[in-house]
């Protein structure tokens, strides 16, 4: 999930920059055509890809016994809204009755939903702290791309050494101080180099620097979140897990995208991202606490 954020927003940069604007002229009709349209068309392009990648998959992959039974029972639409909310409830009685699969849900979810809040923020920050344009913001999330591909092939060696729940810990606890750190560079440049302290090269190599590790920690984080709720869901019920996971994302993600902006006016950048920070600091208490109670009775059992 976290690679598709960055991986778009690094495509948008790229795009803008390989495609300057230009005029199409068709017959009598002018066209003026900005570097984000040809984004919007490479992006209908690939889902065509997808399109025609489904369209190949042979007949007989969808002939299955269970969906031949849903088409003979389920005929109107009211009662496939009723099976689709039991099948929620369901999902979620299920995930409550294990800790550590309902962390892990809880966990991705979060997880998801601030890499979200980073994507939407990404170019105010590129202009408010680094003041530079917002095209530029492919400069900082590169490095965040970079880590989160390293840290993922290295991830399997990591687990085995240090263990997956304690993987996640550290990795929530360095996203919330490495958050914490970036207004906290701000400062020590404008403390070193007057107003020309956002222009500086420090706070570029250390903003960098600082993003880098953050996507090694949301690696370090997503990765064996996910590991666990495969692990923790068995076969019968690992789609209605999904499904869960991926409803209550989207519905943290509507209040992101309505508000994000209006507290970032509110509290200023800077104490937004310190909000983040201790949000992520807290909820790493509050897992830690959880899934510990899970991990003492299983010893006691």
């Amino acid at each position: 999930m976290s690679a598709w954020y960055y991986g778009f927003l690094l495509l948008g940069g790229l795009v803008s920059r390989i495609f300057p604007p230009f005029t199409l002229q068709l017959a009598g009709l002018t066209l003026h055509v900005q570097s984000i349209d040809m984004l919007f068309v490479l992006v209908a392009f690939l889902y065509l890809v997808c399109a025609a990648l489904i369209l190949c998959i042979p007949t007989r992959a969808f002939t299955e016994k269970h969906i031949e039974r849903e088409k003979s029972t389920s005929g109107e639409a009211g009662k496939a809204l009723e099976k689709i909310w039991r099948e929620i409830v369901e999902g979620w009685q299920f995930v409550r009755k294990d800790r550590v699969l309902f962390f892990a849900v809880i966990q991705l979810s979060v997880v998801g939903n601030i890499m979200l809040l980073i994507g939407e923020l990404a170019g105010t920050f590129v202009q408010q702290v680094l003041h530079r344009p917002a095209e530029d913001m492919v400069i900082i999330l590169a490095p965040a791309a970079i880590g989160l591909v390293g840290a993922s092939i290295l991830m399997p060696r990591i687990t085995e050494r240090v263990g997956k729940l304690r993987l996640t810990r550290i990795g929530f606890i360095v996203l919330g101080v490495g958050f914490m750190l970036l207004p906290v560079t701000q400062w020590l440049a404008w403390d070193f180099y007057g107003e020309k302290g956002a222009s500086s090269p420090l706070l570029l190599w250390v903003t960098m620097l600082l993003v880098f590790v953050l996507g090694m920690a949301t690696a370090c984080v997503n990765i064996p979140t996910q590991t666990l709720m495969q692990e923790h869901a068995p076969e019968e019920v690992r789609g209605r897990v999904l499904s869960l996971q991926y409803m209550l994302y989207n519905t943290g993600s509507i209040p992101i995208l309505l508000f994000a902006g209006f507290f970032a006016q509110f509290l200023g950048l800077n104490g937004l991202i310190f909000l983040v920070s201790a949000s992520l600091l807290l909820f790493c208490w509050w897992g830690i606490w959880y899934v510990g109670r899970h991990e003492q009775a299983s010893i006691s059992e």
